[in-house]
């Protein structure tokens, strides 16, 4: 428990300094105190970290939980491999994809360093524009059945997004979703 104190006394004799029950007559002895000290919690972050290609700043950071402490970044969970030490780490990545980091805190007052927190940045990849859309200018809320075409299916991310273009038709107000024609979502 953090605070607690073990006073810690080492007697050494043997044959040439023999120990009688008095101190006084010259065996060797050590005394040292060991106490439990506190390690700073994790740092403060922000994850997941998620860019559009292109648009990637050049670093990340993370804050430490009390001023003085210091920040250590880490390529691996195990936080053997030390990237950086300092709140803001230039981590050079351009290309799309998924990069994890473990960030430390150190305390400048004992040394002792905290448990990791995990950053994940994603860079997303860049999505190809799809082509001219065309339907109404103009849609009321609650209006149902309105129709807009896209030339072709174009690309789409994970949550079926598509440079603005929600391709759900699970949640489609007439329930009709057909290739190239896409109906109004009021959820998108």
């Amino acid at each position: 428990m953090v605070g607690q104190r073990f006073y810690v006394y080492i007697k050494n004799w043997n044959k040439c300094n023999p120990y009688a029950s008095n101190p006084a007559i010259g065996y060797e002895f050590q005394q040292f105190i060991i106490e439990i000290i506190g390690a700073p919690p994790a740092p403060i972050v922000t994850t997941p970290q998620n860019y559009c290609f292109g648009s990637v700043p050049a670093t990340i950071s993370a804050t430490p939980n009390l001023p003085g402490n210091t920040i250590n970044w880490y390529a691996d969970a195990g936080l053997t491999t030390l990237l950086f030490t300092g709140q803001n780490y230039t981590h050079g990545k351009t290309a799309a994809g998924t990069y994890n980091y473990w960030v430390t805190e150190t305390s400048g007052t004992n040394g002792c360093e905290g448990p990791p927190a995990q950053i994940t940045m994603n860079i997303r990849e860049s999505l190809v524009q799809p082509g001219v859309i065309t339907g109404q200018a103009q849609v009321c809320s609650n209006q149902a059945g309105v129709i807009f075409s896209v030339v072709a299916n174009p690309p789409c991310d994970a949550n079926r997004r598509c440079n603005s273009i929600c391709m759900d038709c699970s949640r489609r107000m007439d329930n009709n979703c057909r290739s190239g024609n896409e109906t109004d979502n009021r959820d998108c």
